[in-house]
């Protein structure tokens, strides 16, 4: 099975095909809504941030967001995308 991101058009085409990415942006009003104190270092930040995701009554997607490095909640149920 393929994975990556596909972008369809309106017969279900795939006209788009992503398989490397560093994001993906769910969000488009708030694409930066983690902020890392100190700046990211990819060799040393590849497992910094712990995130969990979940769906509440309201339809929404929540994420808390634990930063290992600087051992602190960064978000804690925040509101990424109303689905």
């Amino acid at each position: 099975m393929k994975r990556g991101v596909f972008k369809t058009n309106e017969r279900g085409e795939i006209i788009q095909d992503h398989d490397d990415f560093d994001h993906i942006c769910l969000n488009p009003e708030n694409p930066t809504f983690i902020v890392a104190d100190p700046p990211i270092n990819k060799e040393r930040d590849r497992k910094r941030f712990l995130c969990s995701f979940w769906v509440d009554g309201h339809r929404r997607l929540l994420v808390t967001v634990l930063d290992n490095l600087a051992g602190k909640t960064l978000l804690k149920d925040h509101p990424v995308v109303r689905l």
